[in-house]
Formats: structure tokens, C-alpha cells, sequence
């Protein structure tokens, strides 16, 4: 499995395709390989936005050969429910309604954004970062 380039080449659909790219896996399966990449962006991706996103990097991953074995590839977002943790998730998520958890606060409202180590929610409720021990969209 030759992955070195592969995530530049993802890199550079995701951000053609105005994207963000929120996780990207390489996984063994037997003889083949399972390339999965997951993208969203403030608002919401559409399957039509995943499909012509899934072409692009197929044509990008055959064109420089980047995967030395036959592969399998993924794209889709995230989904409600995936566990929120990385400035992308934060700036993919503002406007959406989360449910953050802390030692002293549960609490489930919208993301107005972040700032200086910080979740801003509606409301004007702050919540450090480094206090989180779970979030996730909800509906």
C-alpha cells in the first residue's frame, strides 16, 4: 500500500469540490484496500456532492498511481451522531445543533462558533474546549 501523496491528492479534490475533509482512512481488506474519506462543510453535502466527490479522487488516485493494490473508496459525511473533537469538526458544525457534554454541564443547543479555546453556543454559553468529554450533532 503506497499512501504518500494520497492524502495531498484528497486534499486537493476535497478543496476543489469546497469541502472539508473530516477524516480519511486506509484499511486493509485481504487483497484489496478500503480508501474511506469523509467530508462535510458548514451546512450541509449532498450524495450527489459525495458522488461527484468519490469521481474526482478516483480519477486523481488512478491517474498518479498513489495505491499500489487494488482499492475499494468510500466518500460520504460524517453523519449525526460521530463524536465532534477537531477545529473542523467546530467549523463544519456552526449553526447545527450539538449536545456537549462536561464534568459539570450537559447541555444541547447551537454552535454560534469558537473562539480562543472556546465553543460559542446560542445563548451566550462558552464552554472551554479542553472541558469537553463528549460532543456530537443532534437533530
Amino acid at each position: 500500500m503506497e499512501a504518500e501523496g494520497l492524502r495531498e491528492l484528497v486534499d486537493t479534490a476535497v478543496e476543489r469540490a469546497g469541502l472539508l475533509l473530516v477524516d480519511l482512512q486506509l484499511v486493509r481488506t485481504g487483497r484489496r484496500v478500503l480508501l474511506r474519506v469523509l467530508a462535510d462543510r458548514k451546512g450541509r453535502i449532498t450524495v450527489g456532492e459525495c458522488a461527484s466527490l468519490s469521481r474526482e479522487i478516483s480519477d486523481l488516485v488512478d491517474a498518479h498511481g498513489v495505491l499500489d493494490s487494488d482499492y475499494t473508496l468510500e466518500v460520504s459525511s460524517p453523519g449525526i451522531g460521530r463524536p465532534l473533537s477537531t477545529m473542523v469538526d467546530w467549523e463544519r458544525c456552526q449553526g447545527r445543533t450539538l449536545f456537549v457534554k462536561t464534568a459539570e454541564l450537559d447541555t444541547t443547543g447551537v454552535l454560534v462558533g469558537h473562539l480562543d479555546g472556546n465553543l460559542i453556543m446560542e445563548g451566550e454559553v462558552t464552554i472551554p474546549l479542553e472541558s469537553i468529554l463528549e460532543a456530537r450533532e443532534v437533530i
